[in-house]
């Protein structure tokens, strides 16, 4: 009975360090879930899911158009993970909590072998309160 007591305070206590009820790993599933996808998507990949840290891939099967669109997907996930935290009642600023997306393409180099496009990533500033995209060099 002790050690079940003890398991149930653990748990409580991991997920109310930064006011989270849900563990990150939902969170990130939820805010997946809630955006639409785009048919030049592949795929949104759940990269890091931690109390104070989520990262998270937008793969391409299609070219985006533009480094524009790149960024407002990236940034479009950025927003639906923050909105994910605040109403689980986190405080993204004050618990300073990072959020990362990037945008990839998978391909096949010049002899075959894979390799990966990066377009650039979204990344949400915890001390201006901003989500910020930056160009891949």
């Amino acid at each position: 009975m002790k050690i079940a007591i003890y398991l149930v305070f653990i748990a409580t206590l991991t997920f109310s360090i930064h006011g989270l009820a849900a563990a990150p790993q939902q969170i990130a599933d939820k805010a997946v879930a809630s955006v639409k996808k785009k048919t030049k998507w592949e795929r949104i990949e759940i990269t890091k899911a931690e109390k104070s840290m989520y990262s998270l891939v937008i793969w391409y099967k299609a070219m985006p158009s533009s480094y524009s669109e790149v960024e407002n997907d990236t940034k479009a996930v950025a927003r639906a993970v923050l909105k994910e935290l605040v109403a689980d009642g986190a405080k993204p600023a004050k618990d300073w909590i990072s959020v990362y997306v990037r945008g990839y393409k998978a391909e096949k180099g010049e002899t075959g072998s894979k390799v990966v496009r990066a377009f650039g990533k979204a990344s949400y500033n915890f001390n201006n309160d901003q989500i910020e995209f930056e160009r891949a060099m």
